[in-house]
C-alpha cells in the first residue's frame, strides 16, 4: 500500500529515519561535494543525514579543503564507489534542462542549473504589456 502524507509528516519521518521510501527532488549542485553534503554527515549531530560513514565524512571534508582537481576526482570516485557499495540512497533520475534558441535569439546562452523562458529576445518587437501577457500565459497554462 502507498501511504500519501502531508509535507510536515513526510519531513518529520525523514528526519527520524522512519520510512521505507522517500521522494525528494534536489536543486542543482555545481560541485559534487555539495550533493554529497546533502546526505552525508554524522547522524548524532545532524538529524537530516542519511549516510553516516566516518571514512566518507573524512573524504568529503578533505574535498572541501583542497583545490587540487586531480585529488578531488580521486575523492569523488572513491565516495561514489562507497555510495554504490553501501547504498544509503538510490537516485532514480535527473531532470534534464534544455535550452534552445532560434536565430533572433542567438546571443542568449544557457543558464546552468535551471531552465528559463527567453522572453527577453522578443523585447524589441513587444511592448511591456505583451511581455506580461506572455508571462501570465506561461504561468497558467
Amino acid at each position: 500500500d502507498l501511504e500519501v502524507l502531508d509535507w510536515a509528516t513526510q519531513l518529520d519521518n525523514y528526519l527520524k529515519h522512519s520510512f521505507q521510501v522517500q521522494w525528494f527532488g534536489y536543486s542543482p549542485r555545481f560541485d559534487p561535494g555539495l550533493m554529497y553534503g546533502v546526505i552525508l554527515a554524522d547522524q548524532s549531530k545532524f538529524k537530516w543525514a542519511q549516510w553516516d560513514d566516518p571514512k566518507a565524512i573524512a573524504l568529503l571534508s578533505e574535498s572541501t579543503g583542497t583545490g587540487n582537481e586531480q585529488r578531488r576526482k580521486q575523492i569523488f570516485a572513491e565516495l561514489h564507489k562507497m555510495l554504490q557499495q553501501q547504498l544509503p540512497i538510490i537516485g532514480l533520475y535527473n531532470d534534464p534542462v534544455v535550452d534552445a534558441t532560434h536565430p533572433p535569439c542567438a546571443r542568449l546562452r544557457p543558464l546552468a542549473g535551471r531552465s528559463r523562458h527567453h522572453l527577453g529576445c522578443l523585447e524589441a518587437r513587444l511592448t511591456a504589456a505583451d511581455l506580461i501577457a506572455q508571462q501570465l500565459h506561461l504561468m497558467f497554462t
